[in-house]
């Protein structure tokens, strides 16, 4: 999943390179998954799940916090709509 140094890692999505930060946030605590871990999974998921989602509405809920922390819902984010269209 592209560079990872520091915290911050790059990822190339069809031909944009997207920068994401704070990759070394722990986002489910008691397992200790970092948001690194949690996106590394979703890139090898996504292949398999993306079809499924295409032409349908996405609502994201956001736990910037982690997990056990105040979440808020997102809707249609321009990343997430290229990523299914």
């Amino acid at each position: 999943m592209g560079s990872n140094t520091k915290g911050r890692a790059e990822l190339n999505v069809d031909g944009e390179l997207v920068t994401l930060t704070s990759m070394d946030k722990i986002i489910w605590p008691k397992k200790g998954i970092t948001k690194y871990d949690y996106l590394k999974f979703l890139t090898v998921v996504a292949p398999h799940m993306l079809p499924f989602l295409k032409d349908r509405l996405l609502t994201v809920i956001r736990f910037p916090n982690g997990v056990d922390k105040e979440s808020f819902y997102q809707k249609k984010t321009a990343l997430t709509m290229r990523l299914i269209t």
